[in-house]
């Protein structure tokens, strides 16, 4: 598949804040696999990849996960966190968009 690491959202001030911020705290760990949940497009992902091996992206919008692939390596799922199956321990660092904390 083709990545364009052009990605439309790179100019959002917050997000690339969001970026700079994970990327100094992940910086020195040895992040080999991260899950992001609530990933909209992948924009953070996409621009992490020089830190991790794999990635795991879902978001709850079949819209977001589609035109999120072009521009990211990282695996994007459309579905509900809470209802996936991963191992305990599978990932490294997961990351999560507090904005909508219940």
């Amino acid at each position: 598949m083709k990545r364009d690491i052009n990605h439309p959202f790179k100019f959002i001030l917050t997000t690339r804040f969001k970026v700079r911020v994970l990327k100094n705290l992940l910086k020195n760990e040895n992040t080999k696999k991260i899950l992001d949940v609530g990933c909209g497009s992948g924009f953070i992902l996409s621009q992490l990849e020089s830190i991790y091996d794999s990635a795991v992206g879902i978001d709850m919008s079949p819209e977001a996960i589609k035109f999120g692939q072009q521009f990211t390596k990282a695996e994007l799922k459309m579905g509900n966190a809470e209802k996936m199956e991963f191992s305990n321990g599978e990932f490294d660092c997961i990351k999560r968009d507090p904005l909508l904390n219940p």
